[in-house]
């Protein structure tokens, strides 16, 4: 078996961090910090505590954006610090997952 954890951060497409899109500078970041892999992967709707309908047309113009990260709990700890002012206000998550295969087969022997 070869566990690992997964970060979830749950942002908006027209949030920002600086210049850019909040999504990019978290890859950018996760990146930075040598991950194993992560995704921004855009939703079609989605709603919180506060009841709001995003992404689907009539309710909201942008989407929710998942930014997902996978590695070993030490790595995802090493960047948290880091992105936490950056998400303040917005869902994350931190939970264990088995990686069944990768790019790197170096990453599933671990």
């Amino acid at each position: 078996m070869n566990a690992k954890k997964l970060l979830i951060a749950f942002v908006d497409e027209q949030d920002r961090w600086g210049n850019e899109p909040l999504y990019q500078s978290l890859l950018d970041r996760f990146s930075e910090h040598e991950l194993a892999g992560a995704v921004a992967l855009p939703g079609i709707g989605a709603f919180g505590s506060g009841k709001i309908v995003e992404g689907i047309e009539g309710y909201a113009r942008s989407r929710p954006i998942a930014v997902l990260a996978i590695d070993s709990e030490e790595k995802l700890c090493e960047v948290l610090p880091e992105i936490r002012p950056m998400v303040a206000g917005s869902m994350m998550i931190l939970t264990d997952v088995e990686m069944l295969a990768s790019a790197s087969p170096a990453l599933v022997s671990q």
